[in-house]
């Protein structure tokens, strides 16, 4: 397995080649890098490394350059590390480029580890293997940086670097070292050494974890928590597990990532498999080892990861390629909150101001002189009497579905609540020109990969929009007027220089309104009004719901909903989905008032007002409470 290894230079040093070529030359130059500027010695130490590299040396002089450069380098990367771990996506041009200068830096000293083995190696002759140990060893947790490196920008490892994994492990198999114990004490990255055998298997199953679709901050979380684990290669499946088990599977002659298999399925190529019992076991026994600190969201992660590993992945709905279509995307709940809120304000004053110009003649119908219920594209859940429906009717054809007074008495409060969001939803699907994007908010248009009933994979080259796994997404076709609600599933850079980005949105529900949310407390408006969404019909689910910042309300049984000036009091239910950044709850319409608090002036400017109104103000804070 030598021809794995990158063959050793034949280029003599030259004038223009790294002049300091031994111990005592390359120790005086080290000391002299700038100690204040970690990014600038990063860069001048990858040069050096660059630069030995290329060149013959004296038979043993390069494990000694390399350790000296070695030492210099591996105390400067964990600060960079930092700078990079937490940046939200996409990098700016500063974050990228030392992104750039950080992965360029390992990669130079990986390849210098493993033309150490080169040097080292005999091919005839493995009564000096253990002289391989240490670079092996060095070389497998430097692919292991590398990697997370990658899967913390949500970018694909590149071309090759699995096929070097395997070769390295099938290298230390050859020399009988694969199970030696750690020979250095070196920290090369998140990946502890330790014996071959188990640092591969412990970079398989991070391989293994979906890295796309985690979120930031918790593959560094899996990587300290693979440490503990008991994990090995082996060149079989174990038949003691139970047979529907699934085992990690690795074609050791093919360049891609480990995946999923049925313990009875057949190698048709050399492969080593991973045993997962011991990770399964870890997350039934302890799933708190996953906790981030200060966050309780171990069991979540937990809980997906015992999902994933426990049966082979399947797709619940198809999927059709939509090259041809684009879709206008807003990211995260107060920008989504804020742009249909302008959005619906742009359309409302053109209807105002066509309303101005139209003489009035003739009796006005008993919609316009009446506030009785009347639902503008209701949806299917609740035509046929979902929670927030206000009558249990049958199916019915097109013509009887049109526009129609369920009342023509005074309505109650429930009813003219209905007449709110139903009057919202057809301000907000009305074919009138967008209102102006800010340049705080602005929606972008993405290329539509694929489509089905259950999400789309969308692409767009250089966004400008914060991406966060598990955030909320707006999307609305480019010529339509519904905006459908979703949660960004996964983040993919589809190229090293990480400007062209796909992305996965698992649809949540169907059209939405901007709503302020309040606490209900002593029958009034508390708290300070904090941005929401209401959604009538869920996509997989019945009924309707609300979609909240997170953790805000996660105890609260009531809320106060304004939407067209009016407060409405919702009952939630009790089960809350979600993420880290918002909450997701179903929600029922109630019957009770909203009080108002005594000697407060009414402020009409507030709120998101859909149409004129002339219902109760917009409560901001109850001052008793």
């Amino acid at each position: 397995m030598l021809q794995a290894l990158p063959e050793l230079p034949t280029q003599p040093a030259g004038p223009d080649s790294f002049p300091h070529q031994t111990p005592q030359a390359l120790d005086a130059w080290c000391a002299e890098l700038p100690g204040s500027e970690p990014e600038l010695g990063i860069q001048r130490i990858r040069e050096a490394l660059d630069g030995l590299n290329a060149i013959v040396l004296r038979p043993g002089t390069r494990a000694t350059l390399v350790a000296i450069l070695e030492d210099h380098l591996l105390p400067l990367l964990p600060a960079m590390e930092r700078l990079l771990r937490q940046r939200p996506l996409p990098l700016g041009n500063r974050s990228r480029k030392r992104a750039d200068v950080y992965s360029a830096a390992v990669r130079a000293l990986l390849n210098a580890e493993l033309l150490v083995v080169r040097e080292r190696a005999d091919p005839h002759d493995n009564r000096h293997a253990k002289r391989l140990t240490a670079p092996l060893q060095a070389a497998v947790a430097l692919l292991g940086t590398l990697s997370m490196h990658h899967w913390r920008l949500y970018q694909s490892v590149p071309p090759g670097h699995w096929q070097r994994l395997f070769d390295v492990l099938r290298l230390a198999r050859e020399q009988g070292i694969a199970d030696e114990r750690p020979a250095t004490d070196k920290r090369f990255g998140p990946l502890e050494v330790d014996r071959i055998e188990a640092m591969s298997a412990r970079l398989m199953i991070l391989g293994s974890t979906d890295p796309n679709a985690m979120k930031m901050g918790e593959m560094d979380l899996l990587a300290r928590w693979a440490n503990t684990l008991p994990l090995a290669c082996t060149p079989a499946p174990d038949p003691e597990q139970h047979p529907d088990l699934p085992v990690l599977r690795c074609d050791l002659d093919r360049d891609h990532a480990p995946g999923l298999a049925l313990r009875g399925t057949p190698a048709t190529e050399p492969a080593c498999f991973v045993e997962l019992t011991p990770a399964l076991d870890a997350l039934r026994e302890r799933p708190d080892d996953l906790e981030p600190r200060g966050r309780g969201e171990g069991q979540p992660l937990a809980e997906h990861l015992l999902r994933l590993w426990s049966n082979l992945p399947t797709r619940r709905h198809s999927r059709e390629s939509a090259s041809d279509l684009q879709r206008i995307c807003v990211m995260g709940l107060e920008r989504i909150h804020d742009f249909l809120l302008m959005e619906m304000g742009s359309r409302r004053g053109s209807e105002t101001t066509g309303a101005a110009e139209a003489p009035e003649t003739g009796l006005k119908s008993l919609h316009e002189r009446d506030r009785g219920v009347s639902v503008f594209e209701m949806s299917k859940a609740a035509r046929r009497g979902s929670d927030l429906a206000l009558v249990d009717s049958p199916h019915r054809s097109d013509r009887e579905r049109d526009l129609q007074p369920l009342a023509d008495d005074s309505p109650n409060t429930a009813a003219t609540a209905w007449e709110d969001v139903g009057r919202g939803l057809e301000i907000a699907a009305r074919d009138e020109p967008t209102g102006p994007i800010t340049k705080r908010h602005p929606p972008e248009h993405w290329q539509v990969d694929d489509i089905g009933a259950g999400g789309v994979r969308l692409r767009l080259d250089s966004p400008q929009q914060p991406l966060l796994i598990g955030d909320l997404v707006g999307l609305r076709a480019v010529d339509g007027h519904r905006w459908t609600i979703g949660v960004l599933r996964w983040i993919r850079f589809d190229d090293q220089a990480g400007s062209l980005i796909s992305i996965g949105v698992e649809f949540l529900a169907d059209r939405c309104l901007p709503m302020q949310i309040q606490d209900f407390r002593n029958g009034m408006a508390a708290g300070v009004p904090q941005s929401g969404l209401f959604a009538p019909q869920r996509t997989d689910a019945d009924g309707a719901v609300l979609f909240l910042p997170a953790q805000v309300f996660d105890h609260e049984q009531r809320v106060v909903c304004w939407l067209n000036r009016r407060a409405r009091v919702l009952e939630l239910d009790s089960e809350r989905t979600g993420t880290t950044l918002f909450t997701e709850v179903g929600c029922r319409m109630t019957a009770l008032e909203v009080r108002q608090p005594a000697g407060e002036t009414p402020d009409t400017a507030d709120g998101p007002a859909l149409a004129d109104d002339d219902g109760p103000p917009f409560t901001t804070r109850n001052r008793d409470d």
